[in-house]
């Protein structure tokens, strides 16, 4: 006996997005279905709570929506900044927008994942650690850091 459409899983429904300017469900790749559906059992299997998974996982559709183009061609950094600066002129609370902001990291993250690209580059706000520091002192810790660096996995 065939499911009704209410039956379905939430997030794989063909419903209307209240944006008009993101595709509906229906209207996607075929490749981008099973990204998304594999993108949400990553976040299940990487241990996230259901919130979690579901506010990811809306932003992942809201994403993939707007951008439409096979997830392969999604550049992580220029077209996810452009979904997050289309994201800010919608109606939505500030905590929501805090929570998609995180999704859209962590899509990105699975993106590059994904497509064997190298994972983003942490940014070191030397001001922030080394600006109390007499400049010979910070020149130093400069210089002992990059040493030091040759020794670890680019993970850290």
């Amino acid at each position: 006996m065939p499911r009704g459409k209410s039956k379905r899983r939430p997030h794989f429904k063909d419903n209307l997005p209240n944006d008009p300017q993101v595709k509906r469900w229906s209207e996607w790749l075929p490749a981008n279905r099973g990204f998304h559906e594999s993108f949400r059992n990553w976040l299940k299997e990487s241990s996230y709570g259901e919130v979690a998974i579901n506010l990811y996982s809306v932003v992942s559709r809201q994403a993939l929506g707007f951008l439409d183009k096979p997830y392969w061609q999604i550049d992580p950094e220029a077209d996810l900044q452009k979904v997050w600066e289309h994201l800010q002129t919608r109606p939505i609370s500030a905590d929501t927008k805090v929570e998609y902001h995180k999704g859209l990291v962590k899509l990105g993250e699975y993106l590059r994942l994904r497509c064997h690209l190298p994972p983003k580059l942490k940014k070191v706000d030397w001001e922030f650690y080394l600006g109390v520091l007499p400049a010979w002192l910070a020149e130093g810790v400069r210089m002992y850091i990059a040493h030091r660096h040759r020794a670890w996995k680019p993970e850290r």
